[in-house]
């Protein structure tokens, strides 16, 4: 069972990058870049994203 949902999601993930309108900012989160409105960068290594 865990074999077919990695599958799944493995083979979602690569569909959705194919369009190049999605990014993966996180591990868990995937963005529309059509959807960022603004990039700041804090701290050394950090961003946050706003979003519309």
């Amino acid at each position: 069972m865990a074999a077919t949902a990695h599958y799944f999601w493995s083979r979602l993930y690569h569909l959705i990058f194919v369009s190049a309108q999605f990014v993966r900012v996180h591990r868990s989160y995937i963005v529309n870049v059509e959807k960022i409105l603004r990039i700041e960068t804090y701290e050394k290594r950090n961003q946050m994203l706003t979003l519309a």
